[in-house]
């Protein structure tokens, strides 16, 4: 399906705000996963480490 980048412009701006917003709440709601897989990431080498040393 090709589109020219007028078509691709005009469908942006005629697409709905609230689309917008639910695909702005899904980034933020992604960056608080992702920050919280970190904290475990670093929690788990941290247990990992201490466990290491500990033999």
């Amino acid at each position: 399906m090709y589109q020219t980048i007028e078509e691709k412009i005009r469908l942006l701006l005629a697409s709905p705000p609230e689309f917008l917003i639910r695909k702005e709440n899904q980034r933020s709601r992604d960056q608080k996963s992702d920050r919280m897989h970190k904290k475990a990431h670093t929690s788990m080498d941290r247990s990992i480490r201490n466990s290491i040393q500990s033999d």
